[in-house]
């Protein structure tokens, strides 16, 4: 690896150290290695040991936040630390297959492409009785569409595992939203969108787990995401409009030409 890395790799964690691992693991596996890791603890159970076992392997830094912090804060120090030109994230529960940063740098570099996103296998996880860790019971490509302003306002299909963006990105539309407790990723995206066109890759690159024992903030906290939802929703449905407009244009000349057509059907036979 370069001394200033081409990639910094974000890596929040908390009290998942059986996580954690297999997410660091899916990092030393990677064939693209000009990258760096910033493994940021929000205030859990230190894990200073465990991120050590990688120093052979990993060119890594490794941040305890103070308690109360909380993810947003946790992921902009990653931002703020952060060496490399691009950025991705892992949360310690998702996983980098081999490939991911590779497909992603070199999609955004042929492309020139200031954000990229690839696609996530949904892998639903069942807790094991009697042990810390999860078996899995199914997985599923869920989300897989080409960049529309208007798609994702709607459907919100870019998983933050799949998310590669230039530094200076963020440095423009500013980092996470720290006061959001949660979908602090789809406020960022939506951000990202008024600046930046995204760059779809069609490569199944990583993935992210769904628990069933409520440990996902998506299933313990319903309430707290349906109203974080609207508020964000609210906030940037302006970003959608000009998508609307052009699909509403371009439906009305669709109409309009085959209205003409018919006309001119009409005429020919009562002629």
């Amino acid at each position: 690896m370069t001394a200033t890395p081409l990639v910094s790799v974000i890596v929040r964690t908390r009290n998942r150290p059986w996580y954690l691992r297999q997410a660091l693991e899916g990092l030393a596996a990677q064939t693209f290695r000009d990258f760096e890791t910033l493994v940021l603890n929000d205030g859990g159970e230190d894990v200073a040991a465990l991120v050590g076992e990688f120093g052979g392997r990993l060119t890594c830094r490794y941040f305890h936040c103070r308690p109360g912090r909380g993810r947003c804060g946790a992921a902009n120090l990653g931002l703020a630390e952060a060496r490399g030109e691009r950025i991705a994230y892992l949360d310690d529960d998702d996983l980098y297959y081999p490939d991911h940063l590779a497909v992603l740098v070199e999609t955004s570099e042929a492309e020139k492409a200031d954000v990229a996103y690839s696609n996530a296998n949904e892998v639903i996880h069942t807790a094991v009785a009697g042990s810390e860790g999860y078996r899995e019971v199914g997985r599923a490509l869920k989300l897989d569409h080409d960049f529309s302003r208007a798609r994702f306002f709607l459907h919100s299909y870019i998983h933050l595992v799949t998310l590669m963006h230039r530094k200076r990105c963020t440095e423009r539309v500013g980092g996470f939203d720290e006061s959001l407790e949660v979908l602090e990723d789809l406020d960022l995206c939506f951000r990202l969108a008024q600046e930046f066109d995204f760059v779809h890759v069609r490569r199944v690159t990583a993935e992210y787990r769904i628990r069933d024992d409520a440990t996902n903030a998506v299933t313990s906290m319903p309430r707290e995401f349906q109203a974080t939802r609207q508020q964000i929703y609210a906030k940037y449905i302006h970003l959608i409009l000009p998508e609307l407009i052009k699909y509403t244009e371009h439906k009305d000349h669709i109409v309009t030409e085959l209205m003409r057509r018919v006309e001119a059907l009409e005429r020919r036979v009562g002629g």
